[in-house]
């Protein structure tokens, strides 16, 4: 009699889902160009809340249109409408499309047509993740009361984040993406193999696209993140900037340790006021920009006790759980808002905390002449390399500024312009909480360089994952630097929480270029999208001196 009950319910279940009605729209813009909407109902005839959803990652095919209305009507929607547009000049809608440009006045637009809608109840969620994402920041600074809570995954809301890191363009990261998704339909030849290591940069767009890139060159020219350029609206992304920290709407933020985002996330997260924080949560999973999953081809160790989305809130999709709460539901009792609940990667556990690096304690450990890291610093010492602009160190994986996330390394010192250091073996087992810090004291023949570091764990089968990387050149924060000369440059690598088990070991590596995923430095001071030339520079790590600082629980 049971099992027949539960036969029942599946079946009366599967009724239910079946319920979904699908219908589309062309609703048109401002400007009279007309963006393709589909709209999904549990049923017809009933006012309900809508989820909101606009992306450019939309089939343009009719057959594709047709899976996706297919995969829709066996959806559960909960009780929600589903609005879903594609963006103008991507999938089945009229227009063209250049990145960010049109989403202000095109989401306005969109919400005043759900408003008119018979079966919009008053209640607005907002839904996306990465660009599906940015789309709804661009109108946040505009009040909506009737946008009740927000979904926002793997995105920041700054533009120079998204495009540059301390004056490098994030060529893998914004570049590429751009040369795939610019005028995505119109124009159709393009060079996708574009060579990013060209001097100078500006003007690349040209040959890529046969046609200038308005936008992608003028960012070309705003490498410091304190020109107001980059709170100017327009391809400054002004209206979007700090759209989530002004729209004192409830938040769900769900992040990736070696996401692209994640350091931005954090920046978003901290700029909340106290109210605002109370009544939002941040959730960061041990994936990359893909959040909800792990990537084949990985190492065994990286995922090898879970760390999914479906463990941690299993049921309802995130988004449905999120909104279920803020419409009056119970969150799950592993959600704390107000609070950040991550997974301690190679610890196979969810932790919450209201911040990260609690109950902390630094280690620092020196660059010594030897190629390890100390405890213990000795007297000053030198090693020296030289760094060829036009035959850059590559690297595997973006760790966490750009696409490509964890990857295995190359072998300790794989070239000689890449110093690699690395600490004993751990003898118990240390768990890292926090932001880990790197000081170098350097020095160079150039009057401009640049230096990179990226941190790794050392497997007890010998094999590295990279985790953390940053980049910056000496005169960004050493203006006054000459050739020869000594200076410092500080480095704070992104937030994370991962242990390094007994018998495992950390590795730093140091180098002046990480090429494709990075813009390269010339060696000349300036604006390096302008250099049109470049030379070779002799580029010195001075040890004893220079050090990672590292946040250990207690």
């Amino acid at each position: 009699m049971k099992s027949f009950l539960s036969f029942l319910c599946s079946l009366s279940s599967l009724f239910a889902v079946a319920k979904n009605v699908i219908d589309t729209h062309y609703v048109s813009m401002d400007d009279g160009v007309k963006l393709f909407t589909m709209v999904s109902v549990p049923e017809k005839g009933k006012k309900m809340p809508v989820i909101v959803i606009r992306t450019p990652y939309a089939p343009t095919d009719d057959r594709g249109v047709a899976k996706l209305h297919k995969r829709y009507r066996k959806t559960p929607q909960y009780g929600y409408a589903m609005v879903i547009q594609h963006c103008r000049g991507t999938g089945k809608s009229e227009g063209v499309f250049v990145p960010y440009v049109d989403e202000k006045a095109d989401g306005l637009k969109c919400l005043e047509w759900v408003r008119k809608q018979d079966f919009y109840n008053g209640e607005i969620y907002l839904s996306g993740s990465s660009y599906a994402a940015s789309v709804h920041g661009a109108y946040l600074n505009v009040p909506q009361p009737d946008i009740k809570g927000i979904f926002w995954a793997v995105q920041d809301t700054e533009r120079y984040n998204i495009i540059y890191r301390n004056g490098f363009m994030r060529l893998k990261l914004h570049a590429g993406w751009y040369v795939n998704i610019y005028k995505k339909k119109s124009v159709k030849r393009r060079k996708k193999a574009a060579k990013f290591e060209t001097f100078p940069l500006a003007g690349i767009t040209q040959k890529i696209f046969g046609e200038k890139a308005v936008d992608f060159e003028e960012a070309l020219l705003h490498p410091d993140r304190n020109d107001p350029f980059w709170k100017s609206p327009g391809n400054g992304g002004g209206e979007f900037s700090d759209s989530l920290v002004n729209s004192q709407i409830p938040v769900m933020f769900v992040g990736s340790w070696h996401d692209v985002y994640v350091s931005g996330m954090f920046d978003i997260w901290r700029k909340l006021t106290p109210e605002h924080r109370k009544k939002s949560v941040f959730i960061i999973t041990p994936f990359e920009h893909a959040y909800m999953r792990r990537r084949k081809g990985i190492h065994p160790s990286l995922y090898s006790k879970g760390g999914t989305p479906a463990e941690f809130l299993p049921g309802k999709a995130m988004h449905y759980q999120w909104f279920d709460h803020l419409r009056g539901g119970i969150l799950p009792e592993q959600i704390k808002k107000g609070e950040i609940s991550r997974y301690v990667l190679f610890g196979g556990k969810w932790v919450t905390s209201p911040e990260m690096g609690i109950n902390t304690v630094q280690q620092k450990f020196y660059l010594n002449s030897k190629r390890s890291l100390s405890t213990s610093p000795e007297s000053a010492g030198a090693i020296s390399y030289d760094y060829d602009p036009r035959k850059p160190a590559v690297f595997k994986g973006g760790c966490d500024g750009v696409f490509g996330g964890v990857e295995v390394q190359d072998a300790p010192n794989s070239r000689s312009d890449i110093i690699s250091f690395v600490t004993d073996k751990f003898e118990k087992d240390m768990v890292l909480n926090g932001e880990a810090k790197v000081r170098l004291h350097v020095s160079s023949s150039a009057p401009d360089t640049c230096f990179y570091v990226r941190l790794s764990i050392v497997k007890s089968d010998k094999a590295a994952l990279g985790l953390r990387n940053e980049i910056d050149s000496i005169c960004r924060t050493n203006p006054e630097f000459k050739a020869n000369g000594e200076a410092v440059i500080d480095f704070t690598f992104a937030p994370h929480h991962f242990k390094v088990a007994k018998g495992e070991a950390l590795r730093l590596d140091v180098s002046s270029s990480c090429f494709p995923y990075y813009q390269l430095h010339s060696n000349f001071k300036g604006n390096q999208a302008l250099q049109k030339d470049t030379q070779l520079a002799r580029n010195t790590i001075i040890t004893g001196k220079s050090f990672i600082s590292i946040p250990f629980e207690k």
